[in-house]
């Protein structure tokens, strides 16, 4: 018991208050040290959080991008079949089948009124 008593009475005396983060601590030096290691491991983790949390809005953000241009090039594509197809039928004089189903095609007409 008395091995206890003294212990605790040197751990006091060695003792320090100390303001870390918003906390204030009472310990010894090598507690303090790690409670100021930890709070800036902490600081670290919340900046870390904020870099991937900005990364993931911008990866967001492209794949919203990317969807939108592949949509778009579909519509292109198909686009420029259609007129293709009809520059040959109406300038050259000449149409194939295939030709033939892109110009009455009726999945073409709801694009072609958009570009009006």
């Amino acid at each position: 018991m008395e091995a206890a008593k003294s212990a605790m009475t040197s751990a006091l005396r060695g003792a320090e208050q100390d303001v870390i983060g918003e906390a204030l601590v009472y310990g010894n030096p090598t507690g303090l040290s790690a409670l100021r290691q930890l709070q800036g491991l902490r600081a670290d983790l919340d900046a870390q959080n904020a870099r991937i949390n900005a990364q993931d809005a911008r990866i967001n953000s492209q794949a919203e991008q990317i969807a939108a241009m592949s949509r778009s090039c579909e519509s292109y594509c198909n686009v420029r079949l259609r007129f293709l197809s009809t520059w040959k039928r109406d300038i050259m004089g000449s149409t194939v089948t295939g030709d033939s189903r892109y110009i009455f095609s009726k999945a073409m007409m709801p694009l072609m009124a958009e570009m009006r």
